[in-house]
């Protein structure tokens, strides 16, 4: 039973995941950042460096989270 909860769970922070990454992809100077940021987390993949792949990752994090914030504050507020 609690693995099916988590399972649910787990599944529902999917999908509001990928909602989230609709609405704020919408604000074009987050989009752009967001790319720069994945391409950067790949090159500290690529190098084999675990320290600069989890800084670069949890720094993508804290900015999507804030962008999100963000957008949840100030629902009709666009840059594109």
């Amino acid at each position: 039973a609690i693995c099916l909860r988590m399972s649910i769970s787990a599944n529902c922070g999917y999908h509001l995941i990928r909602m989230f990454r609709f609405q704020t992809s919408r604000f074009k100077s987050r989009s752009n950042r967001a790319l720069i940021e994945h391409e950067q987390l790949i090159y500290a993949i690529e190098q084999r460096d675990p320290q600069l792949a989890e800084m670069l990752m949890r720094k993508h994090i804290a900015r999507a989270k804030s962008s999100i914030e963000d957008a949840l504050s100030n629902p009709d507020q666009r840059d594109t």
